[in-house]
């Protein structure tokens, strides 16, 4: 194996060890007005039009515009 390749397969081992699977996480925007009650677990629900995946692990909320 010459340098090259040593250093081309260090560098996918890099790269496997930072893929995030794009199934894990997703982020949902929300009005202030929904936001906040989720917040404060005063609303537990919010209905979407599609089906989230089962291997997500993570929910991250994006409050919009003016709060942003």
């Amino acid at each position: 194996m010459n340098d090259n390749e040593k250093i081309s397969q260090k560098a996918n081992i890099k790269k496997q060890s930072y893929i995030v699977n794009n199934k894990s996480d997703i982020i949902i925007s929300l009005d202030e007005q929904f936001a906040q009650p989720i917040e404060k677990r005063k609303k537990i629900y919010e209905f979407r039009k599609y089906k989230l995946s089962e291997e997500m692990k993570r929910l991250w909320i994006y409050v919009r515009q003016p709060v942003a």
